[in-house]
């Protein structure tokens, strides 16, 4: 499935590459969604196929990392610790990790060592998705 994603970045990206290596960043399907508007809020678990249809891709594309199943946007990324943040500067979202993969035993916080969330702003909705992740790569 990464290599699938590879390519389908590299088809996408290609008039902005010149044989700059491509890395997966992040390739994960969000576990949880919740959606929120000015009177509401929901939270549901996302069932396998809706899991897929809401997965999360960054990449490295040898100068900017994108944000590929949102149209390839570009992100700017930054760390501080063990969080790591891609912000998509023209305002559409933004993915937070928590990796947590180096840290001590008695420093982690709960639960698997990489998670991350995705908020995504449609008019004055959020969307934000929930997951684990078993890689990442900065």
């Amino acid at each position: 499935m990464r290599t699938l994603i590879a390519l389908l970045a590299l088809s996408i990206l290609a008039p902005h590459l010149e044989a700059q290596p491509v890395r997966v960043v992040l390739d994960v399907t969000p576990d949880t969604r919740v959606i929120a508007e000015q009177e509401s809020a929901s939270r549901e678990v996302l069932a396998p196929t809706d899991r897929e249809a809401n997965r999360v891709t960054i990449i490295w594309d040898g100068e900017s990392y994108r944000w590929v199943t949102r149209e390839g946007r570009e992100l700017i990324y930054s760390s501080s610790g063990v969080f790591h943040t891609f912000v998509d500067p023209r305002g559409g979202g933004w993915v937070r990790v928590l990796d947590q993969s180096d840290l001590p035993e008695t420093l982690r916080y709960a639960g698997p060592d990489i998670q991350f969330f995705e908020s995504v702003s449609s008019g004055l909705t959020t969307l934000t998705y929930w997951g684990t992740a078993s890689d990442f790569n900065p």
